[in-house]
């Protein structure tokens, strides 16, 4: 079937109105899952609901998963271990909304030879390509 859609608005749209349905229907998040993985060539994705920054972030919600199937146990290592130390996310957060990010662009090059967290997300596939976050 190949990318899901030419445009990238087209193709927030649709991964908007699976990520509504999945919020409704735990049985969905695979679908969701499956279409952001195809459009954004990407083997994996998070979605991370919350508020605050920094040190006083409180997250409300997380979904991890990997080629649509849930992958909490790497999850769980990544906010116990790793994101406090995430030099990307404040950048992240900071970013603006609705729009379509690669990942490697929140970090320097340095962070991405250097720095356990980026090194861990290589490690792990999530940095290889083009994996990207809304």
């Amino acid at each position: 079937m190949g990318r899901c859609c030419v445009n990238p608005d087209d193709a927030f749209e649709r991964i908007l109105a699976a990520l509504y349905e999945a919020a409704l229907d735990d049985a969905r998040w695979p679908a969701a899952s499956a279409l952001i993985e195809e459009a954004v060539g990407a083997s994996g994705n998070a979605l991370i609901v919350g508020e605050g920054l920094e040190d006083d972030l409180r997250i409300h919600f997380a979904r991890y998963l990997r080629r649509s199937e849930s992958a909490e146990d790497q999850a769980r290592e990544y906010f116990n271990t790793y994101h406090p130390h995430d030099e990307g996310m404040p950048r992240l957060r900071r970013l603006p909304h609705g729009r379509l990010v690669s990942v490697r662009d929140v970090y320097t090059e340095e962070e991405l030879k250097t720095s356990p967290v980026s090194v861990r997300k290589i490690t792990d596939g999530i940095l290889p390509g083009p994996a990207q976050i809304i």
